[in-house]
């Protein structure tokens, strides 16, 4: 029987380990793994990603349109896309859970009751530290790609640039991989894979930082140049040196059977060995360990150092091995259907919408367009010369006369009805993104009241509330986390997350003992904001006609509308200055006419100047 495990000299220790041919410590089955994945992506997943971002810049060139007869020569087509819009809705209020909260998590303690202070300031300092510079742009990629394609990725990476020595990193769907079978988690997945593309010459100036050997990635460079891999041609050397050629290569990353402690390995499929061969992820935690050191019998002088006393044991740190992926999916829904890749964004869900429309609108622009030609015919079948009629390229002038009789005619004005049935498919797409309001606010067949918007409104807090909830979930799992990661780093003085009374430059001696619950706050602060707007709404009636209620309603309009708030408001000033200009009109007119004057006009004049007084008194809401 063919034994099934091969051997390889573990680095730096010259020990020999064996290894299963069957496993992911070995180069030749995990070499022909990452292929495998590599080409499942590149015919289904990556296709499917690059279709949707066709579907949502849905951009059409007209004059090829016309020359290939997809439209008539007089025709234009109007891409309506939708699909932009939806997601730029749907992925408004997760975005405000990051961008508009004072502190991106919050800490629940039965350890620190009575410390409010010290978890408010470690709240407000690992906020800072995760808002560094351009930090939003991850976050909006992150929730962008899971309402555009179903699901989006963000990685945890250890950056000694950051403050606090982490970053959040968007990965795109097209540079990510994972088994297609993979259920509920990406921690499920049996492997995951994650694409770099690079400058060659980026590549050469990172090879310290990867930990790469100088031929491999020579060998690289050879495999991108020979390959093609970017579809680009390298001509010649000078530019290779150059770096104006891009190369790729693959971060392994996979769960040791027998430990579960994730493994890290970097690599080509089409090089004969590893980048670098596979070893415990390391993220900057650290354990601290007591370590009794050894002596011999001699030291280096020649001294005999053999006591019966025991030596001192000495503190050090060993790295800490990670069993969780450091990367965090968000999805845009779940069903039943507990598969990853069963989740599935607006650009699957709206295609059919989205050309739908697109067809309506153009056909009733194009009609439109139509119906304002016209052409002419002679009322009689000949003239005098006994001559059929003809078709003439004449246009008509102004200011001159027809030989004879004519007709004029031109196509029909397009129906009406087709813009409501470009309203009714918004209609259809906003209740499946949620947005309740607005399908009662557009519905043309019933007046709307007060009471069915006040339901729509709370029918949409509803369903929003289901959809963020897997925001929420994911942000919390992520914080969670990273704040494990931070906390490990702070206690061992790599980086300040709260500082010592007595020393700045260290951490306040409480780190060390510190036992917390995180909490995403947004999860918190949509709670009570809900919880408060619907208590305004409530109380609103009973502030009726008083200056509260004024700015009660303008609560209102902030907690319910923060992208359109600013607008509305607006508008109402403009509305409350006209009313303040009508009443003071009203004084004006009243004290300008006296009783005597009035009664002196014409009972039907009469008659106008009072209406005209009522009616400006209410609408300034004087009566």
């Amino acid at each position: 029987m063919q034994n099934s495990l091969s051997t390889v000299i573990k680095e730096g220790t010259g020990q020999i380990v064996p290894q299963r041919k069957d496993s992911f410590d070995s180069y030749n089955f995990s070499q022909n793994q990452v292929k495998h994945l590599i080409d499942t992506w590149g015919s289904d997943v990556i296709p499917t990603v690059e279709m949707n971002r066709k579907l949502r810049e849905y951009e059409f060139d007209i004059e090829q349109m016309r020359a290939d007869g997809k439209i008539a020569p007089d025709s234009t087509y109007i891409p309506v896309r939708a699909i932009d819009l939806a997601v730029k809705r749907v992925a408004a209020r997760p975005l405000s859970f990051v961008n508009t909260t004072k502190h991106l998590i919050t800490f629940e303690s039965e350890d620190e009751i009575g410390r409010d202070d010290l978890l408010t300031r470690l709240a407000k300092n690992f906020t800072r530290g995760f808002r560094y510079k351009r930090w939003l742009l991850d976050h909006m990629r992150w929730i962008d790609s899971a309402a555009f394609n179903g699901l989006g990725f963000m990685e945890v990476e250890l950056d000694v640039t950051k403050p606090l020595d982490y970053a959040l990193c968007y990965v795109e769907n097209t540079d990510i991989m994972f088994p297609k079978d993979t259920k509920d988690s990406i921690q499920n997945a049996e492997y995951v894979i994650r694409r770099y593309t690079m400058s060659i010459t980026k590549l050469r100036e990172t090879v310290d930082e990867y930990g790469f050997s100088n031929d491999l990635v020579d060998k690289l460079i050879k495999l991108r140049i020979n390959h093609n891999e970017q579809n680009e041609t390298v001509q010649n050397d000078a530019e290779i040196n150059t770096g104006n050629s891009n190369t790729v290569f693959y971060k392994l990353l996979f769960k040791d059977p027998k430990t579960n402690y994730v493994q890290v390995a970097w690599l080509h499929p089409d090089l004969d060995e590893w980048l670098k061969a596979p070893e415990d992820l390391y993220l900057g935690r650290d354990m601290e360990t007591q370590v009794i050191p050894q002596l011999s019998d001699v030291d280096e002088g020649g001294i005999d150092i053999m006591s019966p006393q025991p030596p001192e044991p000495v503190t050090k740190y060993e790295p800490m091995p990670e069993t969780e992926y450091p990367i965090f999916q968000l999805s845009y829904e779940i069903t039943e259907d507990t598969n990853l890749f069963s989740a599935k964004g607006l650009a699957k869900k709206f295609e059919p919408t989205q050309e739908a429309q697109s067809t309506l609108v153009s056909a009733y622009i194009n009609g439109a367009a139509r119906s304002v030609e016209f052409v002419g015919s002679p009322k009689e079948a000949t003239d005098v010369t006994g001559s059929e009629p003809k078709q003439l390229n004449k246009p008509i002038e102004t200011g001159k006369m027809m030989d004879r009789p004519m007709n004029f005619t031109s196509l029909p004005s397009p129906d009406p009805n087709i813009i409501n049935g470009v309203k009714f498919l918004q209609q259809i797409m906003a209740e499946d993104t949620g947005d309740i309001a607005f399908t009662v606010s557009n519905r043309p067949d019933a007046r709307k009241t007060a009471k069915e918007m006040q339901v729509a409104q709370s029918k949409e807090e509803e369903l929003k509330s289901d959809i963020e909830a897997l925001t929420l979930l994911s942000y919390e799992d992520m914080f969670t986390f990273v704040w494990d990661h931070v906390l490990n780093r702070a206690k061992n003085d790599k980086v300040i997350l709260l500082t010592s009374p007595d020393s700045p430059a260290s951490n306040d001696p409480i780190i060390q003992s510190l036992n917390v619950t995180v909490l995403f706050s947004a999860k918190i602060e949509l709670i009570e904001r809900a919880q408060q707007q619907q208590q305004l709404r409530n109380d609103l009636q009973i502030f009726q006609g008083t200056p509260a209620a004024e700015l009660m309603m303008q609560d209102i309009i902030k907690g319910t509308y923060p992208e359109d708030a600013q607008r509305y408001l607006q508008s109402m000033q403009v509305g409350a200055a006209q009313k303040q200009l009508i009443a003071g009109l009203v004084q004006i007119l009243e004290s300008a006419i006296t009783p005597e004057e009035l009664k002196s006009m014409p009972p039907q004049q009469q008659e106008q100047v009072k209406m005209l007084i009522d009616q400006a008194k209410q609408m300034s809401g004087a009566q």
